[in-house]
C-alpha cells in the first residue's frame, strides 16, 4: 500500500520533505523491497499550483495537520503545524463542501477530500463573491427586467382603466 511520511526538515538545507513509499513484492504477494522517494515539498507546491486563479487557495495538511502544500505563500506556510491546544477548523471533517470565512477574513467557498491511503486532506477554496458574481449579475439582470416588466403591466393596467372609466364618466347621471 502507498505511504506518506509526515513533513521532515533536511537539516543542511532546511528544506521541508515529505517521503513518499511503496511496497515492491513478489508472484506470491510477498513484499521483497520498498521503493522510496523524498519530495521536496516547496518544488511541488510550485510545479502543482503554479497555474492556479490568484484568487483560489490550496491546501494540504498530513495526519498531523501539518502544512504540505499551499497555492499561495506556499514558503511561509509549508511545515506550519496549528499552535498547541486549536480546535481543527474542519471539525475533523474527511470530506464535504461548504462555506465559511477563511483565515484572510474574506467569506469563501470550500471543499474538502482526503487522500486514502495517506490521509492527507486537501482543501481547496475560493471567494464566494468570485464564485457567485455570474449569479449575483443574472439576479440583478432579472430583478431589473421583472422590474420593468411590472412597471409596464401598471402603465398598461392604467390606461385600459383610463380608457374603460372615461366613457362611464362621460355619461353623467339620467
Amino acid at each position: 500500500m502507498f505511504a506518506a511520511s509526515n513533513v521532515f526538515v533536511d537539516e543542511r538545507s532546511g528544506r521541508k520533505f515529505a517521503a513518499l513509499s511503496y511496497p515492491i513484492r513478489d508472484g506470491n504477494a510477498a513484499q521483497t523491497g520498498l521503493l522510496v522517494m523524498t519530495v521536496d515539498l516547496l518544488t511541488l507546491s510550485e510545479q502543482l499550483f503554479g497555474s492556479t486563479p490568484k484568487s483560489a487557495l490550496v491546501t494540504v495538511v498530513d495526519r498531523t495537520r501539518a502544512i504540505l502544500l499551499r497555492s499561495t505563500a506556499a514558503a511561509e506556510f509549508i511545515g506550519s503545524r496549528p499552535r498547541d491546544g486549536e480546535a481543527d477548523p474542519l471539525g475533523g471533517a474527511r470530506e464535504g463542501h461548504f462555506a465559511g470565512v477563511g483565515r484572510d477574513g474574506v467569506p469563501r467557498l470550500f471543499a474538502l477530500l482526503t487522500l486514502p491511503g495517506v490521509d492527507w486532506r486537501v482543501i481547496a477554496s475560493l471567494p464566494q463573491a468570485d464564485v457567485l458574481s455570474e449569479f449575483d449579475t443574472a439576479l440583478r439582470r432579472t430583478v431589473a427586467v421583472g422590474l420593468g416588466l411590472c412597471l409596464l403591466a401598471l402603465g398598461l393596467t392604467w390606461r385600459l382603466w383610463a380608457a374603460m372609466a372615461s366613457p362611464i364618466a362621460g355619461r353623467g347621471a339620467p
